[in-house]
Parts: structure tokens; sequence; C-alpha cells
């Protein structure tokens, strides 16, 4: 069955659930005085400037190049909302919203050409280097995201996530940005929802759009595991100390909190059993060795903790088909109108309301803006200083 997707480009409200009960929907919800409000997008989905100043091919230029018919009206991320140009128009947009903070991911390719730490772009950390100095010009603190599934092409042609030297390619690729950016960034996220990264990636769903359910998923997940160990320890271990950062996974999974930093004794179990009856010598399901278990364990550092088997339920998860939510339909706090050699951003009323909440701290379940209209908010240093 073809998947059709329908491209398009977003700002969108960062990653906070507010859950509301039904005996409360009558009720004033408050936030905290201190919590903190931002916004999040995605290299692809935002930057465009897909082949210029130096940058690399990722897997996603690639599959959207090759495969078009798997994107409705045949658009993909060449030009997206061309932030690469235009990320000073982005932070303004930030400035009206009155956030505190901006979750951005970081191109691999963009940085690194061909993956690897040989070759580096300067043009491309030139790039991220103006847009975050512009974010704290304004007192925007940047979190930057080091992955969010534009993998290098060439990286992917080695084997991308299924081969145990990715690991080790991350760590160099961390280290370029924990050298250039963490004098000025302290939040960072090594893999952004690693769940997509493996399991959707090689069901075939995304770029690359290779299907090796039962096989290829559980290789990426050792080693995208061991990747963020590797790049935490790097941190904690160099930068940390010096620059009082954070760093931490996208994903909490059983290998980190588990007593024995492993996978659920049930999962493999589980796995070992149908990879015997399936005819396989052994478990498809990789094993850590005890240097992978203790670096991956010493990653726990005082969060909440689901299970492997909550995160990913293994061979239990159905997967179900789906042509991409981020695809498949327009949302996000700004319109982006692609037809103008602008890219000219329009504030919906989604984001008039968003400006609301985080001038008053409450959500009013019935307000409406009387103007659609949107201005620079005047926040000071004082509205929030600290994350």
């Amino acid at each position: 069955m073809q998947l059709h997707h329908h491209m398009d480009f977003h700002l969108v409200l960062f990653d906070y659930l507010i859950w509301i009960k039904l005996d409360d929907l009558h009720r004033v919800r408050k936030f905290k005085k201190d919590f903190s409000f931002g916004v999040a997008t995605s290299a692809y989905q935002v930057e465009g400037a897909w082949d210029k100043d130096g940058k690399g091919e990722s897997i996603w230029d690639r599959y959207h190049h090759t495969h078009s018919e798997m994107i409705k009206d045949g658009r993909n991320g060449d030009e997206a909302c061309d932030s690469y140009h235009k990320y000073k128009r982005d932070v303004e947009m930030l400035r009206e919203l009155g956030v505190h903070h901006y979750k951005f991911s970081i191109s691999w390719p963009r940085v690194l050409p061909n993956g690897l730490a040989n070759e580096i772009n300067e043009a491309g950390l030139e790039y991220y280097d103006n847009l975050i100095n512009e974010l704290l010009k304004y007192n925007i603190q940047p979190m930057v995201s080091m992955y969010n599934l534009d993998l290098p092409q060439n990286l992917q042609e080695l084997g991308g996530w299924t081969n145990p030297l990715v690991s080790q390619w991350f760590e160099d690729y961390a280290e370029v940005l924990f050298e250039k950016f963490s004098d000025r960034v302290k939040l960072w996220i090594t893999m952004n929802n690693p769940t997509t990264v493996c399991f959707e990636t090689y069901l075939g769903i995304l770029a690359p759009g290779i299907n090796s359910t039962g096989i290829g998923d559980y290789l990426c997940v050792k080693n995208v595991l061991v990747a963020h160990a590797k790049a935490y320890r790097l941190y904690e271990s160099t930068y940390k100390k010096r620059y009082k950062g954070k760093n931490k996974i996208g994903l909490y999974v059983n290998p980190i909190w588990s007593k024995y930093g492993d996978f659920p004794l049930s999962v493999r179990n589980t796995i070992a059993k149908k990879s015997k009856e399936q005819g396989y010598a052994k478990s498809r399901l990789p094993s850590f060795t005890a240097d992978e278990i203790k670096l991956i364990k010493a990653t726990n550092k005082k969060y909440p903790a689901p299970s492997l088997e909550d995160d990913i339920s293994m061979e239990r998860r159905e997967m179900r088909e789906r042509s991409g939510s981020s695809l498949s339909e327009r949302y996000g706090l700004y319109e982006v109108d692609f037809g103008s050699e602008e890219k000219t951003r329009k504030a919906r009323l989604s984001a008039l309301v968003y400006k609301r909440i985080i001038q008053k701290k409450i959500i009013e379940k019935d307000w409406e803006p009387k103007y659609w209209t949107i201005s620079i908010s005047n926040r000071t240093k004082s509205d929030k200083d600290e994350l």
C-alpha cells in the first residue's frame, strides 16, 4: 500500500502535555510561576537549503528525491520554511509569542557533510551559531536536539543505525557540537524520539524506507542507546563541569533504568523463543556487553523512568500504517505561505491563544482574541532567567 504524505513545515507547540480531568473543566487551571514555555521545530521540516553552503545529503533528501510519489503534490523539504535564511524572522515570532526557550534540531549532514568528523562544514556551524546568538540576544534559551531523523546519507550506505560503528560516529558528531556551542547551549537532547528512529524507520514508514522489522529495528535500539550513552559520558566528563548544562535522551527505556542494565527478561525470552521457532541460531535481539551495560546505566540521572516494555513493547507493539502526522496535515502556531518567495509567516489563532496562556499563566476555556494581530511581547530577563 502506498502512503501519500502531505508535506508541511511548521513551528509546533513544545512537548508539554496538559492533562485535564472532566471535573476540572470549570476550574481555572494555573501554571506555576516558574513554568517554562517554549516551541519546537525539526531541521528537515523548517531549514530548507538542502544542498546550500556545503551541506551533505540526508536520508530524507535521498528518500524524497527518489520517491516523490510518497508525498502529496510531490512537495519535499528542499526549501521548506527557508529558516536557513530567515532565522531572524523565526526568532521574531518567538518574541511575539513570549516563549522562554526554543527546541530545535541540528542537521547532522549540515555540520558533517559525509557524517564523519574528518570534514566539518564551517558554514553549517555558522548558521547554528547565528541562530543561537539571536535567541540569547532576546533571552530565549536554546534547547538542542542533536538528532531528529536526518541521518547523513553516506552513513546510511554504511548501514546507518544498524552498524555498531554508528555510536562512535555519533559521539564524534556530538563532540563537534559540544565544542562549538556548549558555552551557550545548556540543554541538550541526544536523540529526539528514539522509538520513531528505530521502529518506524525500519518498518519502512520513514526514510530511508527500509523494512527490516524484527532485526534492523532491534539493532537500531541497541546502537541508539550506546550512541546516547557515549555522547552523555562525553558531556559529563568534559563539558558539564565547565558549562553546567544538562544532557538527556528523548525517551527513557529499560536498559538505562533497570537494575541489570539490559532489556527486560520477558522481552529477551519472548524474542529468543520466537527467533528459535523461525530458524535463527540465536535471538534477533542483540545483547549488550558488560562495558556497554555499565556505560548505559551511567546515564541514569534523576528522571522518571518508564520501562522498555511501556515505551516500545517490542514484539507486542502493533505498528499502524499512517501517513505521518507531521506530514499529512498542516498544524502549528504559524502558517507559512510556501508559494511566496519570502515564505511569509502568519500567526494563527493558536499562536494568539498560546501567547495569552504564557502571559497569564492560566488556561481560559473560552478565551478568543478580539483582533487577530500579534506583536512582540515585553518580556524582561527577570521574567524567566533559568529553566
